[in-house]
């Protein structure tokens, strides 16, 4: 696919890149919107949300249709999620929650070997033998241009940070902040010092290995600061949200020309 192609040249050379989460957006109309706004890529969430994989599936068609590049976040670093999306026709796998070397290595394997399976993908990966140079050569063209991301998440992840990129097959580690600050005990205390030292110690270890990082805040001056501070790959809050804020202005305009103070609005911070 050529968007996955660009994309995964674009994600290797550290370019800037911006995407949103889509968590709401079923109708794959939405993505002729979404195509229109300048975003680099799309991101399916579907860790925290009920789609189903027919549902996925027919909205990776449609972007593909439009050559927009995308993401699946899986539902947890499992290898059978990781080929059930490239299965679908995404450009790449966000693998959530990763704290093991284990973990990591088996999304990439899942991600460099399918659809080789087992004890030999296991030896493959480890080793590097494989059954036979046409083999080897087989699946690195079945999965040329895979961008592999996985989820730093957690105390217990940055520890183990230096370990899990040896890995190595990794493209970008994922910042997930509400996890990561609920793990330090300061939950959703996006301007704690401590927390901005955690991200900062992820953000300069990963670039300092060539690994590009993303991650996905959902307050705009929060994604802003961090764009600002290292992080290149920005998956700006959820669809929902972008379109909930941007009613909230609308209805702020014209509730205060027509001299309305009936009305208030909700927060939308409550709510993955």
């Amino acid at each position: 696919m050529a968007g996955s192609k660009v994309f995964y040249d674009k994600v290797s050379a550290g370019e800037m890149l911006y995407s949103t989460m889509l968590s709401h957006s079923r109708n794959p109309r939405w993505i002729d919107v979404l195509c229109n706004v300048n975003l680099d890529f799309l991101c399916i969430d579907t860790e925290h949300t009920p789609y189903s994989w027919g549902e996925v599936a027919d909205l990776l068609t449609a972007m593909n249709a439009r050559a927009m590049p995308s993401v699946v976040r899986i539902p947890r670093p499992d290898w059978h999620y990781v080929t059930k999306a490239f299965d679908a026709g995404a450009s790449g796998v966000l693998a959530p929650y990763c704290e093991t070397v284990e973990e990591v290595r088996e999304i990439v394997r899942a991600a460099r070997l399918r659809p080789f399976k087992g004890s030999l993908s296991e030896k493959a990966i480890l080793t590097g033998e494989y059954p036979s140079l046409s083999v080897a050569d087989h699946l690195a063209e079945n999965n040329a241009n895979h961008v592999v991301m996985i989820g730093i998440e957690s105390i217990p992840a940055v520890e183990r940070l230096d370990s899990i990129l040896d890995v190595g097959g990794i493209d970008v580690v994922f910042i997930g902040p509400a996890d990561l600050s609920t793990s330090m005990g300061y939950p959703r205390e996006w301007d704690h010092p401590e927390f901005e030292a955690m991200c900062d110690h992820i953000i300069k270890t990963c670039k300092a290995r060539n690994v590009q990082v993303a991650a996905n805040f959902a307050p705009l001056d929060q994604s802003a600061k961090w764009a600002a501070r290292g992080v290149n790959l920005v998956i700006h809050a959820f669809d929902w949200r972008v379109l909930h804020e941007g009613y909230q202005h609308v209805m702020k305009i014209l509730t205060a020309a027509a001299g309305d103070t009936s009305r208030s609005s909700s927060s939308t911070d409550a709510v993955i």
